[in-house]
């Protein structure tokens, strides 16, 4: 019997692959990005010379972490940022109106800058908070811009430029 909560949800097969060879790590890092507070999320689509065995999913994503050290000096910090990233990127492809790019995208988050220091304790339910949030916008303003490049790319060539054929006063 199914429950209430996912009445009338659409069930996604989702699958998170982590990113482990070098050469995609730095060609992810050359790629373009959304700049947030401490953190930058770099994207681009999958390569065949990643090395990535792709499955049947209806979702899949590539997702690597670069969090230095000499930023985040305390491990249980750093993990805090990567798992929050991975629940955050899961709550993100469960959405029913989400319109997930076809190539697969290889999404790569780095940190920055250091953390605020009002967080006292590396595992505090306010830095998870606070972190959370930051990878929510950066995730949101990713989608955005994905799903402005898919609009300018269906739009034909022979299109009027909305802001060249406005009447005076509309642009």
């Amino acid at each position: 019997m199914a429950d209430a909560h996912n009445l009338g949800r659409r069930e996604f097969t989702i699958r998170l692959v982590p990113l482990t060879r070098p050469e995609s790590f730095s060609a992810s890092l050359r790629g373009r990005g959304v700049r947030g507070q401490e953190l930058y999320l770099h994207h681009r689509a999958a390569l065949d010379a990643d090395g990535i065995q792709l499955g049947a999913c209806t979702r899949e994503c590539v997702l690597g972490f670069v969090v230095p050290k000499r930023l985040c000096k305390q491990a249980v910090r750093r993990n805090l940022i990567r798992r929050v990233m991975r629940e955050a990127l899961r709550e993100v492809m469960h959405q029913d109106d989400l319109r997930w790019p076809s190539p697969t995208p290889v999404l790569v988050l780095k940190l920055t800058r250091k953390l605020p220091e009002s967080f006292v304790s590396a595992n505090s339910r306010n830095l998870m908070r606070y972190v959370r949030t930051q990878i929510q916008l950066l995730l949101r303003q990713y989608h955005e811009r994905i799903l402005r490049e898919a609009f300018t790319d269906a739009v034909p060539a022979s299109f009027p430029n909305p802001k060249i054929y406005a009447p005076h006063g509309q642009q």
